[in-house]
Formats: C-alpha cells, sequence, structure tokens
C-alpha cells in the first residue's frame, strides 16, 4: 500500500511464490511503475493520493493476478501429499501448467481446450479432491475480482473499505 511519503515494494520471504519465485521480478515491475509515477507527481508532492496511481496500476498489471494465485497456493500447500503425488503422477498437472503462472511476458505457454477437458476427465476420476478444487476456484475467482476492483482515485473512505474486503480473502 501507499501512504504519504510511502510506498511499499520490495521482495521478502512472503512476497515470493515459490511456484513461480515471482518476487524480485514483481518488485522490479513495481519499482518501474512506481518511477514512472513519481516522476508523473514530483512536482504535486508525494501523498497517498499522488502515489494511488502507483497503486493502481501495479493491481492492475500483477496484484490481482498474484491474489487468485496466492489463494491457490495456499491450497496447494496444505493438500495432502497423497493428492500432491497423484496431481503430477497423473499428469493433471505438468511442468507445462507450472509455466501458465508464470509473469514473463515472453512466455508463450498456453493450454488448449482439448487439453482442459482431459484434465477434468482426469480430476472428475477423484471426487474427494473436486469439491476442494472447486471451494479453492471459486475463492481465487473471487478474490481477483476485488483485487481488481480497487479504486480509480484516492479517497481514504473508499481505499478503506475495499482494503478490508481485500484483506477478508486472505
Amino acid at each position: 500500500m501507499v501512504a504519504d511519503g510511502y510506498a511499499a515494494v520490495g521482495d521478502s520471504a512472503f512476497m515470493t511464490m515459490p511456484f513461480m519465485g515471482s518476487g524480485i521480478e514483481a518488485s522490479m515491475q513495481a519499482g518501474k511503475m512506481l518511477a514512472e509515477t513519481v516522476i508523473k507527481t514530483r512536482k504535486k508532492g508525494y501523498s497517498a493520493k499522488n502515489l494511488w496511481a502507483y497503486q493502481v496500476a501495479f493491481y492492475k498489471k500483477l496484484g490481482a493476478l498474484y491474489m487468485a494465485i496466492d489463494v491457490a497456493k495456499r491450497w496447494a500447500l496444505n493438500l495432502d501429499p497423497e493428492y500432491i503425488n497423484w496431481l503430477f503422477g497423473c499428469g493433471a498437472i505438468t511442468s507445462e501448467d507450472l509455466k501458465l503462472l508464470s509473469t514473463d511476458e515472453n512466455n508463450e505457454v498456453s493450454i488448449s481446450p482439448i487439453e482442459i477437458i482431459r484434465k477434468i476427465g482426469i480430476l472428475l476420476s477423484n471426487p474427494s479432491l473436486i469439491f476442494g478444487l472447486l471451494k479453492t476456484l471459486v475463492h481465487a475467482v473471487h478474490s481477483l475480482l476485488v483485487a481488481i476492483s480497487i479504486p480509480k482515485k484516492y479517497s481514504a473512505k473508499r481505499v478503506s473499505k475495499w482494503q478490508n474486503k481485500y484483506e477478508s480473502m486472505i
């Protein structure tokens, strides 16, 4: 978040995603966004209101997606090891699937509709996993929608209301 004279940019153990190792990359992209905002607002000062453009840009480009991925990551990190072995062993998840989570703009990995249907068929053969997966997908999409609904213009009241919704997703 931004505050008068401050903006959160950086990489820490909490911010990185073990699936992607994206913390440093995200920090570099966020730093560029912040620098662009600072250059545009240097004559106006660095209030939270003036820095808010950086916050919005970050959430539109990375933050909302990262929120959804974080929901999925937290679910996956709490899965029983037997499920994880099964998911990789049967081909429901492959190394190519993990590349889909990359924020690399040169990433040309995609998944075909036929492959999606095949993976759904595999997953349906393990009903005990389906409920948790569907619940997580719904939660991930909801969290993405909350994150992307960041107020475009700064208003302490609107930002606080959005922040409360956002934090409830975690």
